[in-house]
């Protein structure tokens, strides 16, 4: 019988290189192949290939849980004290802080809060609406306009 701490390898995957002592793992390692996603996530859209995989993810969920600051939007998982708890459930990207994880979250969202009032564009960012607003400025901006224009805009 063979065991995974054999030398010998004479299960090999059809889509790649990888071989393995176990057929059982192979059969685990291939579904990364096919997109066979079959362990969906109770608590947010994320779905898994393999049980133990929804297992580790279900561990974060319960870190935040525990830590009393997960979000209240089932997309983010959050909390400073916690890095674990720092990463976008859509994606898995990881973040250095929660505030940098909340302003990711928009990426995923339709939502678009930040509505220009001259136009009624809307943007996910408040950036890129203080951006656009500069498009509806007159080309000669009076005196208190330049006063509350960072420098690095005014072009001279």
């Amino acid at each position: 019988m063979l065991t995974a701490h054999t030398t010998k390898r004479p299960f090999s995957c059809r889509f790649c290189d990888k071989t393995f002592a176990v057929k059982s793992n192979l059969k685990d390692h291939e579904k990364i192949h096919t997109d066979d996603r079959q362990f969906p996530c109770s608590r947010c859209p994320k779905r898994f290939i393999t049980a133990s995989a929804l297992k580790v993810h279900a561990i974060r969920h319960e870190n935040c849980k525990q830590s009393g600051t997960a979000q209240s939007r089932p997309q983010l998982l959050s909390d400073n004290s916690n890095p674990e708890c720092r990463v976008c459930c859509t994606c898995d990207k990881k973040f250095a802080s929660a505030v940098a994880l909340r302003q990711h979250s928009a990426v995923h969202s339709a939502v678009r809060s930040f509505v220009c009032k001259t136009c009624d564009k809307s943007f996910k960012y408040s950036s890129n609406l203080y951006a656009h607003r500069r498009l509806h400025k007159p080309k000669q901006m009076n005196i208190v306009e330049l006063q509350t224009t960072p420098s690095r805009w005014i072009k001279c």
